[in-house]
């Protein structure tokens, strides 16, 4: 049986989450230059490594998959997150190295 693997689902309490459209706006009004910033957050788990997600609305995707059944099945609420136009990256799958030839 696979353990729990949504902390982050738990971590963030979903009055905390930055209104999409407002932070938006806000990154359009910037004179930033040639930044190029791609609002998304980062999902981190210590067992599974890291994925970035970006593009589709958070609120919209918790309202579409309960925080509850995303804990207990994390790849649900990703394929919504796709499903709904997101983009995911995956940074490492591994959050601890591992033996390769560059280490030293």
């Amino acid at each position: 049986m696979v353990q729990n693997r949504a902390r982050c689902f738990r971590a963030v309490p979903r009055h905390d989450l930055p209104p999409p459209p407002r932070l938006r706006r806000a990154l359009a009004e910037s004179e930033v230059g040639r930044t190029l910033f791609v609002p998304g957050f980062e999902y981190t788990d210590s067992r599974y490594g890291h994925v970035g997600s970006s593009f589709a609305d958070l609120a919209k995707v918790l309202a579409e998959v309960s925080v509850e059944a995303a804990q207990a099945a994390p790849e649900r609420f990703f394929e919504q997150w796709v499903a709904d136009g997101g983009v995911l990256v995956v940074n490492h799958p591994l959050v601890t190295p591992v033996d390769s030839i560059f280490a030293e």
